[in-house]
C-alpha cells in the first residue's frame, strides 16, 4: 500500500520529538503522537504504518490520522492536540426537589420514523459521594 501522507521532519522537529519521548512528562497521547511522527519520518526510520501501529499499540488508522494532521494542521497542532472551539455541553445533570439528582440522556432512535427517547436516572447524591445542598 502506497503511503498517502509522507512525513518529512526538520532537525529541530526531531529534537522536540526526542525531548517529549525522553522526558515522558506530557500526556500519553502526546508521547504516542511524538513516537509515531518520529518513526514515520521519511528521512529517518521510515517505518510502515503497520509496524508503527504494532510497536506503539495503536491502530493503523491512528498512524494515518497523525500523518495527515501533520501535513494539514502543522507540527505544533498535531503534537499538542487541537484545542476545542467550544466547551463540551454539561447540561445533562439536574437537581430535582430535595436532594434528588437526575441524569437525563437523550437517544435518537428510529422506529419507522424519527423518535426521541429520554432516559431519566434518579440518583441519591449521598450515594455518589457528594452533597447537592451547597
Amino acid at each position: 500500500m502506497e503511503k498517502k501522507y509522507i512525513v518529512r521532519l526538520t532537525v529541530e522537529e526531531r529534537k522536540v520529538l526526542r525531548d517529549v519521548v525522553k522526558k515522558l512528562k506530557r500526556s500519553s497521547q502526546k508521547v504516542r503522537r511524538a513516537q509515531v511522527l518520529f518513526m514515520a519520518d521519511a528521512d529517518g526510520p521510515n517505518w510502515t504504518e503497520k509496524n508503527i501501529a504494532e510497536a506503539f499499540s495503536c491502530r493503523t488508522k491512528t498512524v494515518e490520522n497523525v500523518r495527515r494532521r501533520l501535513l494539514t494542521d502543522g507540527f505544533k497542532v498535531v503534537l499538542n492536540n487541537k484545542k476545542r472551539e467550544s466547551p463540551p455541553r454539561s447540561n445533562n445533570g439536574v437537581f430535582l426537589k430535595g436532594n434528588t439528582w437526575a441524569m437525563v440522556s437523550m437517544n435518537n432512535k428510529i422506529f419507522g420514523g424519527s423518535h426521541e427517547t429520554y432516559s431519566l436516572f434518579h440518583c441519591n447524591p449521598d450515594r455518589l459521594g457528594f452533597s447537592g445542598t451547597g
